[in-house]
Protein backbone atom coordinates (compact mmCIF):
# COMPACT_ATOMS: atom_id res chain seq x y z
CA UNK A 1 0.00 0.00 0.00
CA UNK A 2 2.83 1.95 0.79
CA UNK A 3 4.58 1.80 -2.50
CA UNK A 4 1.37 2.35 -4.20
CA UNK A 5 0.93 5.61 -2.58
CA UNK A 6 4.96 6.92 -3.21
CA UNK A 7 4.48 5.52 -6.81
CA UNK A 8 1.05 7.69 -7.06
CA UNK A 9 3.00 10.98 -5.55
CA UNK A 10 6.24 10.12 -7.84
CA UNK A 11 3.47 10.73 -10.81
CA UNK A 12 0.84 13.16 -9.76
CA UNK A 13 3.30 15.84 -8.08
CA UNK A 14 5.25 16.45 -10.91
CA UNK A 15 2.12 16.67 -12.99
CA UNK A 16 1.19 20.01 -10.91
CA UNK A 17 4.24 21.59 -11.18
CA UNK A 18 4.92 20.79 -15.16
CA UNK A 19 2.02 22.81 -15.90
CA UNK A 20 2.17 25.81 -18.00
CA UNK A 21 0.44 28.56 -18.06
CA UNK A 22 0.53 31.59 -20.25
CA UNK A 23 -1.21 34.72 -19.25
CA UNK A 24 -1.33 37.82 -21.80
CA UNK A 25 -2.92 41.50 -21.07
CA UNK A 26 -4.11 43.58 -23.59
CA UNK A 27 -5.73 47.45 -23.33
CA UNK A 28 -4.20 50.69 -21.05
CA UNK A 29 -4.90 52.98 -18.10
CA UNK A 30 -7.02 50.64 -15.94
CA UNK A 31 -8.72 48.88 -18.25
CA UNK A 32 -7.23 45.15 -19.16
CA UNK A 33 -8.32 42.40 -21.10
CA UNK A 34 -6.31 39.26 -19.53
CA UNK A 35 -6.16 35.76 -21.69
CA UNK A 36 -4.78 33.04 -20.00
CA UNK A 37 -4.24 29.78 -21.85
CA UNK A 38 -2.99 26.76 -19.52
CA UNK A 39 -2.77 22.87 -20.22
CA UNK A 40 -4.76 21.65 -17.18
CA UNK A 41 -8.07 19.34 -17.11
CA UNK A 42 -11.24 20.58 -16.01
CA UNK A 43 -12.41 23.70 -14.58
CA UNK A 44 -10.77 26.19 -12.14
CA UNK A 45 -11.46 28.93 -10.34
CA UNK A 46 -9.68 32.18 -10.97
CA UNK A 47 -8.30 34.98 -8.67
CA UNK A 48 -6.11 37.83 -10.16
CA UNK A 49 -3.49 39.43 -7.15
CA UNK A 50 -4.07 43.08 -7.93
CA UNK A 51 -5.44 45.81 -6.82
CA UNK A 52 -9.04 46.40 -8.38
CA UNK A 53 -12.20 44.73 -10.25
CA UNK A 54 -12.99 41.55 -12.41
CA UNK A 55 -15.58 42.29 -14.69
CA UNK A 56 -18.29 39.33 -14.85
CA UNK A 57 -21.80 37.85 -16.39
CA UNK A 58 -23.01 39.06 -12.42
CA UNK A 59 -20.99 42.52 -13.02
CA UNK A 60 -17.77 43.78 -10.88
CA UNK A 61 -16.14 41.60 -8.49
CA UNK A 62 -13.07 42.10 -6.30
CA UNK A 63 -10.08 40.36 -7.59
CA UNK A 64 -9.45 39.71 -3.46
CA UNK A 65 -12.21 36.59 -4.63
CA UNK A 66 -12.25 33.82 -6.67
CA UNK A 67 -14.06 33.89 -10.14
CA UNK A 68 -15.77 30.37 -10.04
CA UNK A 69 -14.93 28.12 -12.91
CA UNK A 70 -13.10 30.95 -15.26
CA UNK A 71 -10.78 28.48 -16.45
CA UNK A 72 -12.20 25.62 -18.72
CA UNK A 73 -10.74 23.70 -21.38
CA UNK A 74 -7.68 25.38 -20.44
CA UNK A 75 -8.78 28.73 -21.86
CA UNK A 76 -9.75 31.74 -19.58
CA UNK A 77 -11.07 35.35 -20.71
CA UNK A 78 -11.05 38.03 -18.59
CA UNK A 79 -11.79 42.37 -18.12
CA UNK A 80 -10.09 43.85 -15.52
CA UNK A 81 -10.86 47.15 -14.42
CA UNK A 82 -7.48 48.24 -12.06
CA UNK A 83 -7.58 50.54 -9.33
CA UNK A 84 -4.23 52.14 -9.43
CA UNK A 85 -2.38 54.03 -12.39
CA UNK A 86 0.60 52.16 -11.92
CA UNK A 87 2.70 49.71 -13.02
CA UNK A 88 2.50 46.41 -11.35
CA UNK A 89 3.38 42.50 -10.66
CA UNK A 90 0.24 40.78 -10.01
CA UNK A 91 -0.21 36.91 -9.66
CA UNK A 92 -2.22 34.60 -10.80
CA UNK A 93 -3.91 31.72 -9.01
CA UNK A 94 -5.75 28.59 -10.73
CA UNK A 95 -7.69 26.79 -7.96
CA UNK A 96 -9.17 23.50 -8.47
CA UNK A 97 -10.53 21.89 -5.41
CA UNK A 98 -7.20 21.48 -3.08
CA UNK A 99 -4.44 22.34 -5.69
CA UNK A 100 -3.70 26.33 -6.10
CA UNK A 101 -1.49 26.68 -9.10
CA UNK A 102 0.40 30.41 -9.19
CA UNK A 103 2.19 32.55 -11.93
CA UNK A 104 3.18 35.68 -11.76
CA UNK A 105 3.10 38.56 -14.22
CA UNK A 106 3.71 42.30 -15.19
CA UNK A 107 1.01 44.67 -16.13
CA UNK A 108 2.37 47.99 -17.71
CA UNK A 109 -0.52 50.14 -18.03
CA UNK A 110 0.60 52.85 -20.33
CA UNK A 111 -1.09 55.61 -18.38
CA UNK A 112 -0.28 59.06 -19.68
CA UNK A 113 0.84 61.56 -16.97
CA UNK A 114 -0.86 63.19 -14.63
CA UNK A 115 -0.43 66.87 -14.10
CA UNK A 116 0.81 68.06 -10.95
CA UNK A 117 -0.98 70.40 -8.56
CA UNK A 118 1.01 73.26 -9.42
CA UNK A 119 0.44 72.73 -13.55
CA UNK A 120 -2.95 72.77 -13.18
CA UNK A 121 -3.44 75.46 -10.66
CA UNK A 122 -1.08 77.47 -13.51
CA UNK A 123 -3.66 76.09 -16.08
CA UNK A 124 -7.09 77.78 -14.04
CA UNK A 125 -5.12 81.28 -13.58
CA UNK A 126 -4.65 81.41 -17.36
CA UNK A 127 -8.16 80.84 -17.97
CA UNK A 128 -9.47 82.83 -15.48
CA UNK A 129 -7.14 85.63 -16.92
CA UNK A 130 -8.13 85.20 -20.27
CA UNK A 131 -11.84 85.05 -19.32
CA UNK A 132 -10.99 88.34 -17.25
CA UNK A 133 -9.05 89.53 -20.28
CA UNK A 134 -12.34 89.06 -22.85
CA UNK A 135 -14.81 90.78 -20.53
CA UNK A 136 -12.51 93.93 -19.61
CA UNK A 137 -12.08 94.04 -23.88
CA UNK A 138 -16.62 93.29 -23.75
CA UNK A 139 -17.27 96.05 -21.65
CA UNK A 140 -14.31 98.64 -23.01
CA UNK A 141 -15.83 98.33 -26.74
CA UNK A 142 -19.68 98.42 -25.42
Amino acid sequence: MKKLILLLMLFIIPMVFAQSIDVSSSGTCKNFDISVRANVVGCWDVKIDAPGHVITDEGPKDTFFYVNNALCNGKADMKLKFSTVNDMNATLKLRQNSTVIEKDFFVDQNCPAELSDEMSLGIVIIIILILLGAALWYMEVK
